[in-house]
């Protein structure tokens, strides 16, 4: 039987697409590359290839002090104990692979890493998101999997045929970008309440995408509001909703907690749906407000082997891509200045 998600190490090669929906309608489409790491083949990668190190330069690198608590020297395996025991999640992980952008020539930022937290069976159980804005704060956002999800993620396909692609992208993003509006409705309406855990079964297949949501159509504030179902709290001690899937894709939500984008207020609910490593991956986030969708971002890519050939190759396809990153982000903040989209200030995770 196949492994809910990979363990191994290597790159995704693909895509991230963001589409905000209010007040105007503004897309973005970048391509980038992820790598994904197994914390306990950090060192021996770093040994086995020329250009990649660990704590040090190189072409590409891993800094530890680039993840977990700023300025701290905890250790990242124990750093994601700690995070899942202070949130009530007590399974003890037997592997932990962490996806995020490495440093290129020394230099990464990454708006969001995700570390994929595995139990014996090598069943992801909880997935944490280490979220980044420019000002240097750190959020993270510690969010159970549903077990019961997990016979139906073992024998997903790689792809799902039939869908509608997103240009660019492989049919795993598609399957979450298609479904970015259909699924807007389908959310805890429990606005401040951010620890509770919910699983509850949805028939929500890939394949029943809205039309409009395929055509870049989003739906409107009553249509969201008249589908959002009410869910059933569980311990407090529990940051985030998770909620059954019956197609491969896990769904979690939470409240926002974090100022991230001066475009973006602070009073909005994350909606996740997760696609696992394997030989493909996709990770599809929509930030709601009270009218419903407002923004939808999708990063996506395709297994990759990581070796020094493969490396080089990055290299050039992929130029100084953790620099463009952060002048992406300008620019598009730019542009979205220039649109009159209202200004948040910035208000500090510690107020």
């Amino acid at each position: 039987m196949t492994a809910v998600a990979s363990i191994r190490t290597g790159l995704y090669a693909g895509h991230v697409y963001h589409k905000r929906f209010r007040p105007v309608i503004h897309e973005l489409r970048y391509r980038v590359f992820s790598l994904y790491i197994n914390l306990d083949d950090i060192d021996e990668r770093a040994q086995k290839l020329r250009f990649f190190s660990r704590n040090r330069w190189n072409l590409f690198s891993f800094h530890d002090r680039d993840f977990g608590h700023k300025g701290s020297t905890l250790p990242l395996d124990e750093y994601v104990r700690q995070q899942l025991i202070q949130n009530g999640i007590d399974t003890e992980p037997t592997d932990v692979c962490l996806l995020c952008y490495p440093r290129i020539v020394g230099y990464v930022f990454n708006p969001l890493s995700i570390y994929y937290c595995f139990d014996a069976r090598q069943r992801v159980f909880a997935t944490i998101h280490e979220v980044h804005n420019t000002f240097h704060e750190r959020q993270t956002y510690v969010l159970p999997v549903d077990a019961d999800s997990h016979d139906a993620i073992r024998n997903m396909p790689v792809d799902t045929p039939g869908t509608t692609a997103v240009p660019g992208f492989p049919d795993s993003a598609a399957d979450c970008v298609s479904n970015s509006a259909a699924n807007s409705a389908q959310t805890d309406t429990g606005a401040g309440t951010n620890k509770a855990f919910v699983a509850e079964s949805k028939p929500d297949s890939l394949r029943d995408a809205v039309p409009g949501a395929q055509s870049g159509t989003e739906l409107s504030a009553g249509q969201a509001q008249n589908d959002r179902s009410d869910t059933n709290k569980a311990p407090d001690n529990v940051v985030g909703n998770a909620e059954k899937s019956t197609d491969g894709v896990y769904s979690q939500h939470c409240d926002k907690l974090m100022y991230v984008s001066p475009f973006a207020p602070l009073e909005l609910q994350y909606r996740f749906r997760l696609r696992l490593p394997q030989e493909r991956f996709s990770v599809t986030i929509h930030a709601d407000d009270e009218e419903g969708p407002l923004i939808t971002a999708t990063t996506a890519g395709k297994f990759q082997v990581m070796s020094d050939t493969v490396l080089l190759k990055f290299l050039f396809l992929y130029p100084l891509m953790t620099f463009k990153v952060m002048a992406g982000i300008h620019w598009e903040a730019l542009k979205l200045w220039c649109k009159r989209v209202p200004w948040f200030r910035h208000t500090p995770v510690n107020e």
